[in-house]
């Protein structure tokens, strides 16, 4: 096959592949919110669902990358997924990222299960598909998923936090420990969103140390119930989890 053959034979299959896709999301509603790219980040495809939820007009959209749409003012945000994106297409894996961003309806973490594009025929990947699902289906907790819907820069309860003269580190700790993570979950996270190390026996020393003290309390649990007593779950810090990427498979 030359390579004019093989061109037309992806084109052809990538066209299937857009027509089925964009039927499917028509139908069901776990299949509402996706997106396909070419092997260069160019959105081939873009249903209406997604195109709602990032605030973009699918007509104008198809064609460019993300660095074109200015999508995430952060950049380094765009080349993880651009990275992410590489990735799966040379593993020929499925893979799921958690993806926590201020959406057009606001800030909320969600599923993105991307999936590469390979055409047998031409032995060749063709790009990825995408499918974005409500983190909801991962079982994560109701209070995460209530926190995270509230607008960054919300001063929702804000007084609280000056009640107790939390730190800012402090205020990430509780925010991660009301939504059911664990220190190693927290510190991972939090090395995640800073790009440095951050370990398990800090986060600890958080809690034995500093949330203890301030709360008045001997254990986990014990803080565990002042905290949503008080009405902690609600309040989300600033500047947290505001763009982050994070590998669940």
């Amino acid at each position: 096959m030359d390579m004019q053959s093989w061109m037309n034979e992806d084109s052809t299959f990538m066209g299937g592949i857009i027509e089925v896709v964009d039927m499917l999301a028509g139908l069901f509603d776990y299949v509402s919110k996706v997106y396909i790219k070419d092997t260069q980040g160019r959105y081939v495809y873009i249903s209406d669902s997604y195109a709602v939820l990032m605030g973009i007009d699918v007509k104008t959209s198809i064609g460019k990358t993300d660095y074109d749409l200015e999508l995430f003012p952060e950049t380094d945000f765009v080349t993880l997924g651009q990275m992410e994106d590489h990735e799966v297409m040379q593993k020929h894996q499925l893979i799921s990222f958690l993806k926590i961003y201020p959406y057009a309806s606001g800030v909320e973490p969600l599923l993105f299960n991307k999936a590469n594009l390979f055409n047998k025929r031409t032995n060749k990947s063709i790009g990825i598909i995408v499918r974005v699902l409500d983190a909801q289906l991962k079982n994560l907790t109701p209070k995460i998923l209530k926190a995270y819907n509230l607008q960054l820069g919300a001063k929702t309860l804000s007084k609280r936090n000056l009640d107790f003269n939390l730190t800012a580190r402090e205020k990430q700790i509780i925010f991660l420990f009301l939504a059911n993570f664990t220190s190693s979950d927290i510190a991972k996270i939090i090395s995640k969103i800073e790009g440095k190390a951050v370990s398990k026996s800090y986060i600890d020393n958080v809690f034995n140390e500093q949330l203890y003290l301030k709360f008045n309390v001997n254990d986990r649990k014990a803080l565990f119930d002042k905290l949503i007593h008080l009405g902690f779950e609600d309040i989300i810090p600033d500047k947290l989890l505001k763009y982050c990427s994070i590998r669940l498979s």
